[in-house]
């Protein structure tokens, strides 16, 4: 049985001849920022940072079983 290895959200799976689906790109935008506040009590140590994630939304089409 033949298969590959697909890596997507940092996980890996392993995938098979199956259905076959058509997606169309509706938008590659940025989400929303996450602050990351970082802070040790009783040692005025404090880190702040940003990060935006990329992010692509899809429309899917069709689906063939």
């Amino acid at each position: 049985m033949d298969y590959a290895v697909v890596r997507t959200g940092g996980k890996q799976y392993r995938v098979s001849p199956g259905a076959r689906v058509t997606a169309q790109v509706v938008e590659h935008t940025r989400r929303k920022k996450i602050l990351v506040f970082k802070m040790k009590r009783r040692k005025n140590e404090r880190r702040k940072r940003g990060h935006r994630q990329n992010t692509t939304t899809l429309r899917v089409l069709e689906i063939v079983g």
